[in-house]
């Protein structure tokens, strides 16, 4: 039979490989969280640049029509 003392002595590494890896999990998620919200606020400022432009180009396109009615 096991003394308690090396039981412990066995389980207190794998615990502490276990928090290791919790600690690197909670970062790793904290990492892609903050890449998945910079990515969506690039799309959201690519998206507001594209209407801008269609926008843009619909305001050209009227003004040209009205400068060839002319």
């Amino acid at each position: 039979m096991s003394s308690p003392n090396r039981r412990t002595s066995i389980i207190a590494p794998v615990n502490n490989n276990l928090d290791l890896e919790n600690d690197r999990l909670r970062i790793e998620e904290e990492r892609l969280k903050n890449i998945l919200n910079g990515l969506n606020l690039k799309l959201t400022v690519f998206n507001d640049l594209k209407t801008d432009v269609d926008q843009q180009n619909t305001l050209i396109k009227k003004s040209e029509a009205a400068r060839e009615g002319l």
